[in-house]
């Protein structure tokens, strides 16, 4: 897991900010992904690590107690969306 350090409530909002919109566009990355250059495609793929990363540091910051109540319903928001999306993600990263 990620080394949790303190961050503003600002920052986890902005962090779940960044990863519901990528994980809410994976339906609409799938059906154009094939109409994107290589290059775009690879570059996708390849950045994708990050956005598990930041899901991993914004669970780090729920066990840490470091969300407000808010946030807490956002982050489980984004567990739900992350779990109903995950197969779409899967298909894209197939080679």
């Amino acid at each position: 897991m990620a080394e949790v350090k303190k961050a503003s409530p600002g920052t986890i909002d902005r962090l779940l900010d960044l990863a519901w919109a990528s994980w809410e566009e994976l339906p609409s990355v799938a059906s154009e992904i094939d109409d994107w250059t290589f290059d775009d495609q690879i570059t996708y793929v390849a950045e994708w690590p990050l956005e598990e990363d930041r899901l991993a540091v914004l669970e780090g910051y729920e066990k840490s107690a470091l969300m407000t109540e808010s946030q807490l319903h956002r982050h489980r928001l984004l567990k739900s969306l992350v779990s109903e999306n995950r197969p779409i993600l899967e298909e894209i990263l197939q080679p």
